[in-house]
């Protein structure tokens, strides 16, 4: 700027670090000039900012300059080679004492490179921590363990002193809960997992639960991205519908007691004859006479298609179902009932019955409610029980429907009610322990039963056709995936669909 005198100067003094030699700017005479400057002219206030800096940077330099920064470079390899020497002299005299007397010459000298030996001395410490480290890390999980295994003595010695059972329950509730979380610590404990099994036994005794051993219908299960979501048992075979691929599974019972997949049948969705299998949403066994005139697997497209599965490997034939007047809006299941044919339809808001013709369903359907008809948007399923329908709710609610066999007009009652005779339980139009319904079987004589499906615990209700409850049934060991689907076996045996697998137990 015009009439400011220029404080910069160019000089330098320089300064000797190891072998470098580095240049400061000499901000003495920068300095005193710029104060000369500031005595003789009114500095503006850029001028000022700039003189302030250049006696920071003066008194940074004269501070950095008086520091012995060239001998730090002869202070580090003295060092280095002192450490050296130390580590070295320490490792003869370990070798010589841990080697047999005589091994080593005295004149002979343990040689490692300094970098060797001063890495070791480095690392050596943080090795040290870190397996202090994993052993504190491991003395916490033991104590861990420890706590929560007297957490549970406790709450167990509470529960054998209550005066009732339904006074213990919690307290056995509160056990299993400890233990599980030792277990996720240390499982297969032998002390934890009796304590687990006396209490599981008593809260099962409670809720009138019993307990089956599941084990894998065939090893490995139905292939790594299979979702079954339907069951058909037939005797010894076992037909499991896998949803994500549109297909269906057929497992036959050999003569070693084993399931093993039948890798002939044929029962898929695509191009059947004339007709296109688009999507499979149900299945069940029809008996002969039918169209194929041979007992088969029925599979029901979206679009009414009906696909007949025949058992002996040959590939299936397919029949257009006559739809209803208003169409199909969304079928969703079908069962098959003294011959006739029934398919649950939530978006028409019907069930759709189709009476046989020597084997064949070549009528249009009739509607089953010719009364009230009960809402079904919210329905999770249905099945028929000796005529009688029943329409299961996703919360768990009833819905129970007859005709009358001669004017063939339907009665509903909605919400039926169940009877509960658990302790700690009411009856009324629900079950107060079922969290969300999936599914409503039927088993017929010579103990005909009602089986309720509740996903959220994977346990199956057993209920009279009266909705009384006789007991419940759930897997001993947590199933790997959701139950999506159950079927009964011809010796009652109970089978259930859980992701990619078909589990089965005996009861």
């Amino acid at each position: 700027r015009t009439g400011e005198p220029d404080i910069r100067r160019d000089n330098a003094a320089p300064v000797l670090i190891g072998d470098h030699v580095y240049e400061f700017e000499e901000d003495e005479d920068a300095v005193e000039e710029a104060e000369a400057a500031e005595a003789e002219y009114p500095l503006t206030l850029g001028a000022r900012v700039r003189a302030g800096i250049a006696k920071a940077r003066a008194a940074v330099a004269e501070w950095f300059a008086k520091l012995p920064l060239n001998n730090a470079d002869e202070w580090m390899k003295d060092r280095s080679e002192s450490l050296g020497k130390s580590v070295s002299g320490s490792g003869n005299a370990a070798l010589r004492r841990l080697l047999p007397e005589g091994f080593l010459r005295p004149e002979t000298q343990l040689r490692i490179p300094n970098s060797v030996l001063i890495a070791i001395a480095v690392l050596l410490p943080v090795i040290i921590g870190l397996f202090a480290g994993v052993v504190y890390v491991q003395r916490g999980r033991d104590q861990q363990f420890t706590d929560y295994m007297a957490s549970a003595r406790l709450e167990a010695g509470l529960a054998r002193t209550a005066p009732d059972p339904l006074a213990a329950r919690p307290h056995w509730e509160t056990v299993i809960a400890w233990l599980d979380q030792a277990e996720a610590i240390y499982p297969g404990q032998p002390d934890s997992a009796a304590l687990k099994a006396e209490a599981q036994q008593a809260v099962d005794a409670l809720e009138n639960i019993q307990r089956l051993i599941f084990e894998p219908l065939v090893p490995g299960g139905f292939g790594p991205t299979a979702k079954l979501t339907g069951l058909v048992v037939n005797g010894s075979e076992v037909y499991a519908l896998d949803s994500a691929h549109q297909i269906v599974y057929r497992a036959l019972l050999t003569e070693s007691n084993k399931f093993t997949i039948d890798r002939g049948f044929q029962c898929e969705s695509g191009a059947v004859g004339s007709f296109v299998i688009d999507h499979i949403v149900d299945i069940a066994w029809l008996n002969e006479p039918n169209v194929v005139g041979q007992d088969a697997l029925l599979a029901l497209d979206d679009g009414g298609v009906l696909m007949y599965c025949k058992p002996d490997g040959t590939p299936p034939e397919a029949s257009q179902l006559i739809p209803p007047d208003s169409g199909f809006k969304s079928p969703r299941a079908i069962e098959i009932y003294a011959d006739r044919l029934y398919i649950f339809d939530p978006g028409a808001n019907e069930i759709w019955l189709y009476e046989p013709d020597g084997g064949i369903f070549s009528e249009r359907p009739k509607g089953y409610f010719t009364g009230g008809t009960p809402e079904l948007s919210t329905a999770a399923g249905f099945t028929i029980a000796q005529g009688d329908v029943y329409i299961l709710r996703a919360d768990g609610r009833l819905t129970f429907c007859s005709r009358d066999p001669n004017t063939l007009l339907s009665n509903c009652v909605e919400n039926a009610l169940f009877t509960d005779t658990r302790t700690g339980h009411a009856s009324g139009d629900r079950l107060d322990d079922v969290g969300t319904a999936s599914q409503l079987f039927y088993d017929p004589p010579p103990e005909p039963s009602l089986y309720l499906l509740d996903v959220s615990s994977g346990g199956a209700y057993q209920l009279s056709l009266k909705l009384v409850l006789q007991r419940q049934y759930r897997s001993a060991a947590n199933l790997p995936d959701p139950v999506a689907a159950m079927a009964i076996g011809a010796n009652k045996e109970m089978f259930v669909a859980a992701g990619n697998t078909v589990y089965w137990a005996r009861r």
